[in-house]
């Protein structure tokens, strides 16, 4: 059975693949709409859901930048 965090991961994981802005929110609501998504959902986790991606790009950023030998910023 699938719980509501499963859903918001789901979420979580749309918008890091995702190349839209996670500040525009007609954007992210039609990522997430196309994504299968319900109203409901989008209403009950959107904001759990945008705080983690914007974590988890940080992050992939952050470790795409040591793989890279660079540390982002770092100058």
């Amino acid at each position: 059975m699938v719980t509501f965090s499963d859903r918001v991961d789901l979420m979580v994981g749309e918008l890091t693949r995702s190349t839209c802005d996670l500040g525009d929110g007609r954007e992210v609501i039609r990522v997430l709409r196309s994504a299968g998504f319900t109203e409901q959902e989008m209403d009950m986790g959107l904001e759990e859901a945008l705080e983690r991606a914007r974590f988890d790009r940080i992050n992939d950023a952050i470790l795409a930048g040591l793989a890279g030998g660079e540390w982002p910023g770092a100058a």
